[in-house]
């Protein structure tokens, strides 16, 4: 008990964060079915209910120690795999920029930068009493296999858009992090302040091949009530064939960002709309 810790918390919305905590007491295993479980209280994080800062049970495998200022500190590097103080936790990234620090985080796909130095550290891992830098960013694995991707890669990123919701753009794979999370460079969206192509670091599960699929003519006819994607502004926006007009045309309809859009569009702006599962395709269905 009052041993400084951090524990793991593995729930939506966290990722696998490690926030600051004391032990209050330790309950061994007894028996089939039993696991033993340590009580925190945590440093940071308030009670809903009491307002009071929350207490929790978690798994031995879910605390560490408190980690030790590197006993050799090395100046940190661009795209080194960094743990950033923010929302009261630890939360895993890496490294956009040192002058000043500059963090990127996968799942969340924030980009922040830290004025305190204090408040990014490399990441480690706790492994048999030591701690070992560690290879990945991402510590919560899915439950089922994914597609890994390699440098050079041709994807697509989705993106929120204003107009027309979420939308996929084309990208390749600028450098990987780990097996979950990779660097890409967009190939039509320039950087904000200008310089050159946008770039973002994100999860697998924002990422899709790009791949040209050809249904069969019994999974796919482009008419009414068809499920396409649509190229508009630079990405594929899904949508439903409304009906055929003029020479050769198609209304679509889009769910946008502040209603339904009804656009025209000839077929070469039209492709069958597929699901990606992270390993799998499946191409949806008809309205």
């Amino acid at each position: 008990p009052g041993t400084e810790v951090e524990v793991r918390v593995d729930d939506d919305g966290f990722h696998g964060s490690w926030f600051e905590a004391k032990v209050d007491s330790f309950l061994p295993a007894r028996g089939r079915g039993s696991r033993a479980r340590y009580t925190v209280t945590y440093s940071h994080l308030l009670s809903d209910d009491s307002g009071g800062t929350l207490v929790e049970p978690f798994a031995p495998s879910h605390i560490r120690p408190r980690p030790p200022p590197p006993s050799n500190p090395e100046p940190l590097c661009l795209h080194d795999i960094v743990e950033a103080f923010h929302n009261d936790g630890w939360w895993s990234g890496i490294l956009l920029a040192t002058d000043p620090l500059t963090a990127a985080f996968p799942i969340t796909r924030e980009v922040i930068t830290f004025q305190d130095p204090h408040h990014v550290r490399p990441r480690r891992d706790y492994v048999d009493g030591q701690w070992l830098p560690s290879k990945v960013a991402i510590s919560v694995q899915p439950k089922r296999a994914v597609r890994v991707y390699a440098v050079g890669d041709k994807v697509e990123v989705v993106r929120d858009r204003d107009l027309y919701g979420y939308s996929w753009f084309p990208a390749t794979v600028a450098k990987v992090i780990d097996r979950l999370s990779y660097l890409v460079e967009y190939s039509d969206l320039e950087e904000e302040a200008g310089g050159g192509k946008a770039m973002e670091y994100l999860h697998c599960l924002f990422i899709r091949p790009d791949v040209e699929h050809s249904p069969r003519e019994s999974e796919f006819r482009l008419g009414p009530g068809a499920a396409v994607e649509v190229y508009c502004d630079g990405a594929w926006s899904p949508g439903v064939v409304q009906r055929a007009v003029g020479e050769g045309e198609y209304e679509v309809s889009i769910d946008g960002k502040e209603g339904e859009l009804l656009l025209k569009k000839v077929p070469e702006l039209l492709k069958p709309q597929y699901k990606w599962n992270g390993k799998h395709w499946r191409i949806v269905s008809p309205k």
